[in-house]
């Protein structure tokens, strides 16, 4: 290399971010491991080849092409994803914004797997749906997004940028939109010195990659270049497409699990841009991405450069021969080879000279030996047969806490190895000490284990995302350590390292510390070691609303202390109050022996006069010996894996407000994907009783007042399908059915509405939380009984007005209200009001799951309206 430290620092940053065996938490897949994924790492040793995929949101990717391009045509493929997918809708529970981006985020990194892909984001915030490219650039901010964009292109140096969208209205979302801008823009500004100078200082070089194309297209869209990812691959018995939907079916949270592609031709379209050239039947054919080509990067007359080259094609034959060489029963034969290829590849890059006139040229060369003896000594792995795991005998662990790591080795091939070090590897500051050496000679078939007690400092960082916000109205995240800029999460807090001698090579292998969690039901699970508080403080509820006409009464909050230290923890616990308000207790003691016990405390709060409207917070604090815990958290998981602990201050906020029910309302509601209106509902003083399945045949409808279908219900019960008639017949009978919003496709497919209502468009929204509304029948009771509704009511929404309006309906429907985005026509189709027999049927598609949550008090007080109609009241 050039000598530069700050590049060296660099080079192992990208080191560890390989998909290789490093991968943090990982799917193991079969198609990565035995024969088929040994040759398909033999396959790619020989290649340089590096291509990077961009989008906008998890779920934007054309699974099929992106996995042909990494296990087809043998390229190291990344992805970059701007946004982590916030802003969506979540069809597997409640979570949205941050939760919600840590589940797409764990949904994306498990279908990476698949795809065989590297993974990157930028600090981009999904703010929800967009209407142009220039709100998204305007609240991202072009060049902070531009930035990292640049960042990624200069880290990770593809040959070859593919833009998922082209930039234009055409890509629809204004996300879109701005993704395909961006790309195109710092594909043409990675290679540039001047651009991003800061990032230069860091250690990264400018780049040019060699091509850029943009996808989104039609055949009938030429010239293209056509892509069939649907033949089938005698390796894995099936086609790149269907890999790459195994994958893509694990974006569940957006109603992707029933991705299917039949067998045979599957084609997707793209277009060379930069530079313009649309002659190529692939994405890299014209490029030589050969290992000897690498020494074509040297100048003509630089003395090494022919010497490059002989060595470079010595090396590409040991890796010809470990193929040749290979057996699916036997891959014993791959491993001397390889070995003889680690032992060149490292002689090459010690020879090269350390300080070049030119230092880029060999910069690069380094970069990319370096990233291959990376794929050679993963290859080399799968090859041996040499098993190394580490494992901890806790997942959660507290600052202060001392636990013991297992390293196990097993020696499953044909030759003996010798064990140099084995090495636990923390962060700055814990304390490893040996507790068993294990053995140093492995002979075949024999295990050894290494332990250790490793102690954690009492000031260590707590696993966290390391990306975060401030405030709800920022569309970026800020970095908590920039050193992971681009990366989708932290990296594990312990690893395990095994040296050893395999034929006098020196080999290593790195893998994250487990816990092995056995649980008889569930089943065998690594699970990721986490660094949690001694204490997690969960507070009830988080959101709570206050209706003024109540305020004066004693309000109960519940506060769980659960303990993850291993030793007894004891302590106060308090609340505090804002100025006015009391609490009883003033505060209580604590005592938790041991990790996993709770204690649960109520504590009461008062205002003595009426409050004003607005919002309060009432914070949790407990204090031990030296310590204070004010914030809780919950793991985020995905497939039991990629957990992360998303941290929240142990709060209750409460938001006081001006609204009432009127009397005898009782509430019926069939839960969704998954919202929280029904705590909303409990908080206001209504009963609420979730309908399931047995309920929805069995039970007298007619108990109920209200019965309210949640988000997306006729796109995730089926029990609510096979009982439409009897919910039509309860409303006939004089009852009102509140339907929320439900996606276009599910909504389609039959006649759920006593009258017909079709959902035209999915571009049928408004976007923007505070686009004027009109009230289009001011006397109507759903603005007037109990509580009266003006224009104040749509002020400071969150995110959205509503989605799928239904702007195609009988005329029996009667809209009630109106509103558009800046420049659009006005839909009226955001709620619908029908009289069908005695009763009502009210289909709304304003986004009531985002807004009661949140105690917008408008939108609770129309909430409110709606479940206090009645068919008396309409007349």
């Amino acid at each position: 290399m050039n000598g530069n430290p700050a590049k060296t620092i660099l080079l192992v940053f990208l080191v560890l971010y390989l998909p290789a065996s490093y991968r943090a938490q990982s799917l193991n897949l079969s198609l990565d491991r035995g024969a088929v994924g040994l040759v398909q790492r033999l396959e790619r040793l020989p290649l340089t080849s590096r291509v990077l995929f961009i989008a906008a949101h998890p779920d934007d990717e054309r699974a099929g092409v992106v996995t042909y391009v990494s296990r087809g045509l043998h390229a190291r493929t990344a992805m970059l994803t701007l946004t982590r997918g916030e802003g969506g809708q979540n069809l597997t529970g409640p979570d949205l914004l941050e939760a919600l981006g840590l589940v797409r985020t764990a949904e994306m990194l498990a279908a990476d797997e698949y795809f065989d892909t590297q993974q990157f984001f930028t600090r981009a915030f999904d703010f929800g749906f967009s209407r142009s490219a220039d709100e998204a650039l305007s609240k991202w901010g072009r060049d902070l997004v531009l930035g990292d964009i640049v960042r990624v292109i200069r880290t990770f140096r593809p040959d070859v940028v593919i833009s998922m969208w082209q930039g234009n209205a055409k890509d629809g979302h204004g996300h879109h939109q701005a993704s395909g801008i961006l790309a195109r823009e710092a594909f043409q500004l990675a290679g540039r010195a001047g651009q991003f100078q800061e990032q230069l200082s860091e250690g990264l070089s400018p780049w040019r990659a060699r091509r850029f194309y943009i996808g989104n297209l039609s055949e009938k869209e030429s010239p293209v270049l056509a892509v069939d990812v649907g033949v089938s691959v005698p390796l894995f018995g099936r086609s790149y497409q269907q890999i790459g939907d195994e994958g893509y079916r694990l974006h569940r949270s957006q109603g992707q699990a029933d991705t299917y592609s039949a067998p045979g031709k599957r084609l997707f379209y793209y277009r060379q841009v930069l530079p313009e050239d649309n002659s190529s039947a692939n994405f890299l054919e014209g490029i030589d991405s050969s290992l000897p080509a690498v020494a074509e990067l040297l100048a003509p007359h630089d003395p090494q450069r022919d010497w490059l080259r002989r060595e470079l094609v010595e090396l590409t034959t040991s890796f010809q021969q470990a193929l040749l060489k290979f057996s699916p029963t036997d891959f014993s034969g791959s491993v001397e080879p390889l070995l003889a290829a680690v032992r060149r590849l490292r002689s090459i890059r010690s020879q090269l000279v350390s300080k070049p006139v030119d230092p880029w040229p060999q910069d690069h060369i380094q970069f990319l030996l370096e990233g291959k003896e990376q794929e050679l000594l993963d290859t080399i792995e799968s090859a041996s047969g040499v098993v190394f795991e580490g494992y901890a005998d806790d997942e959660q662990i507290t600052p202060g806490q001392t636990l013991q790591v297992g390293g196990w080795i097993v020696n499953q091939g044909g030759r003996p190895i010798r064990i140099s070090q084995v090495e636990v590897l923390s962060p700055d500051g814990w304390r490893s000490e040996r507790t068993e050496a294990g053995l140093s000679l492995l002979e075949p078939g024999a295990g050894s284990k290494a332990s250790f007690a490793v102690t954690v400092p009492a000031n260590a960082r707590l696993t966290q995302p390391y990306f975060f916000r401030k405030d709800r109205g920022e569309a970026t995240y800020q970095l908590s350590d920039p050193k992971l800029a681009g990366a989708p999460l932290p990296s594990p807090v312990l690893r395990a390292k095994l040296s050893y001698l395999l034929n006098g090579v020196e080999l290593s292998k790195t893998r994250p510390v487990w816990f092995l969690d056995r649980d008889p039901l569930k089943g065998v699970r690594e699970i990721p070691v986490l660094v949690v508080p001694a204490i997690n403080i969960e507070v009830t509820p988080e959101q709570s609303l206050v209706p003024l006409h109540s305020a004066a009464e004693l309000r109960p909050i519940d506060v769980k202390l659960t303990s993850q230290s291993k030793s007894p923890v004891k302590g106060r616990l308090r609340l505090t109050v804002p100025h006015g308000w009391k609490t009883a207790p003033d505060e209580v003691t604590f005592m938790l022996d041991g990790e996993g016990e709770s204690s649960a405390f109520r504590f009461q709060v008062l205002h003595p006069a009426t409050p004003r409207p607005g919002k309060v917070e009432f914070r949790a604090v407990a204090e031990t010996l030296g310590h204070r815990y004010q914030q809780g958290y919950r793991i985020i998981s995905v497939l039991n894996l990629w957990m992360t602990p998303l941290y929240r201050p142990a709060a209750s906020q409460s938001t006081l407000l001006d609204v009432k029910v009127s009397p005898g309302v009782n509430v019926g509601y069939i839960m969704g994907s998954g919202d929280r209106i029904p705590e909303t509902l409990t908080q206001l003083g209504v009963p609420v009783q979730l309908l399931e399945a047995t309920d929805l045949l069995k039970t007298d409808l007619k108990t109920f007042t209200c019965i309210i279908a949640g988000v997306r219900a006729y796109d995730v019960r089926a029990d609510l399908i096979a009982n439409n008639q009897r919910l039509l017949d309860y409303v006939h009978q004089g009852g009102v059915f509140i339907v929320q919003y439900n996606r276009r496709e599910p909504w389609n497919k039959a006649q759920y509405a006593p009258y017909p209502a079709r959902i035209v468009s999915n571009d049928d929204r408004v976007t923007d939380e505070s686009a004027p509304v009109r009230i289009l029948d001011p006397k109507h009771p759903a603005f007037n009984t109990p509580n009266r509704i003006t224009s104040d009511d749509f002020k400071d929404w969150v995110q959205e007005r509503g989605a799928y309006f239904i702007q195609e309906r009988d005329s029996r429907f009667k809209a009630l209200l109106a509103c558009s985005d800046p420049g659009r026509a006005p839909l009226d189709g955001g709620l619908l009001v029908a009289e069908y027999g005695k009763g009502l049927y009210v289909h709304t598609s304003f986004a009531w799951f985002r807004q009661l949550p949140e105690g917008v008090p408008g939108a609770v007080r129309i909430f409110a309206n709606l479940i206090s109609l009645s068919r008396q009241s309409a007349h």
